[in-house]
């Protein structure tokens, strides 16, 4: 892996975490290692102990994906996952457990909220619903880890030229000052529906990616590029 010119010594070490890593966690998991194996080593766990759910397990299977070598973890699996407890990113999948454990972290990475759809809220009323709702959540997660690379590289810049900083005021450490950083304060995902020039209706995602508006309004561009996913808004809202 490259990184400012040099090369690192190791893979960045990622933590997804959600209550019983018998959901989400799994999904990102799964994805992350199937598509950057090279560049980070990827867990999942969870506060609580759980089995993996099994119709998310279906779903992925028919749809191509293959997760049931996959082993649900808590966080005192010694045998699964690393026994040093040193993360790099520890992202958190629910937002309840980032508001609960991120400022009592045992773990001395960067903490990050990533919150997903919950199993809870899906709203489904028969088969056909429900496997729609999962295959929803499913594509989501997997596109949240293709756009990985572009954020984190841009945090690891940023924080990097940052040390001499902290290293002289521990209090922002303290007060989280970089975890406030590299979390948005909100992103939006909406429809973008649009006529192209041979008069052909079209319809894209959108992203919104609000970081800090402690001095005053959101400052924002716009940028209309079938190359732009939602890594790529966060890298470019977190840059500013």
């Amino acid at each position: 892996m490259m990184m400012f010119g040099k090369k690192l010594d190791k893979k960045l070490r990622i933590l997804f975490l959600d209550r019983k890593n018998d959901y989400v966690s799994q999904v990102a998991e799964y994805f992350a290692n199937e598509m950057y194996s090279n560049t980070y080593e990827v867990y999942s766990a969870g506060f609580e102990h759980d089995i993996i759910d099994c119709d998310l397990i279906s779903v992925m299977y028919q749809n191509g994906e293959d997760m049931r070598r996959q082993i649900a973890k808590d966080l005192k699996d010694d045998e699964h996952l690393p026994k040093d407890d040193n993360y790099d990113y520890v992202i958190y999948l629910e937002q309840p457990i980032f508001d609960e454990f991120s400022k009592k972290s045992p773990w001395q990475g960067h903490q990050i909220i990533a919150p997903m759809k919950l199993r809870k809220d899906f709203t489904a009323t028969d088969d056909a619903e429900l496997y729609d709702e999962y295959v929803e959540v499913i594509n989501q997660v997997k596109e949240r880890c293709a756009a990985m690379p572009e954020f984190i590289q841009t945090v690891e810049e940023v924080l990097t030229s940052l040390e001499p900083v902290i290293e002289k005021h521990p209090e922002y450490e303290k007060n989280a000052i970089l975890e406030r950083m590299v979390n948005p304060d909100r992103m939006v995902e909406f429809r973008v529906t649009w006529t192209d020039d041979n008069g052909q209706p079209q319809v894209n995602r959108g992203w919104r990616v609000q970081f800090n508006g402690a001095i005053g309004p959101y400052k924002g561009g716009l940028r209309f590029n079938p190359t732009v996913n939602e890594g790529v808004v966060k890298f470019l809202g977190f840059e500013q």
